[in-house]
């Protein structure tokens, strides 16, 4: 199951006929202004949340810093060094999340800034709560 909180696209893709609004049949933009959405994708099977991390080693402090595209971007303060940042990482989300280190793992991209994490036993609302 894919769950996604935000779906991408453009205000301005929607319009909206005058005709129901001023009595002619032109067509107006029913929004004003663009508005870019992203989208969190987070896959859920056998009780575990899987979704998409942008990892920033080195940074000043350790924090959730929104969503970046479609994945979340998370800051830690450790360098990228003999896994340190991906431990950082693990004990920052189950810190938030609540649930064991053990709990979450790095399901891909153990070596990159670009990551999926593994989350057992939390559902995709409470993942959805840490891009804010």
């Amino acid at each position: 199951m894919v769950l996604s909180s935000l779906r991408s696209f453009t205000c301005l893709d929607y319009y909206e006929s005058a005709e129901t609004i001023a009595g002619n049949a032109a067509i107006q933009p029913f929004f004003a202004y663009p508005i870019q959405m992203s989208a969190l994708d987070i896959k859920t099977r056998g009780g575990a949340s899987r979704f998409a991390v942008r990892l920033q080693p080195r940074a000043s402090t350790n924090e959730i810093a929104g969503l970046q595209g479609s994945a979340l971007r998370i800051r830690v303060t450790a360098p990228p060094v003999d896994g340190a940042a991906n431990d950082a990482l693990v004990a920052l989300i189950a810190k938030t999340l609540g649930v064991a280190k053990r709990d979450v793992t790095i399901a891909g991209g153990a070596s990159s800034r670009n990551k999926i994490v593994e989350v057992a036993g939390v559902g995709p609302e409470a993942i959805l709560e840490l891009a804010g």
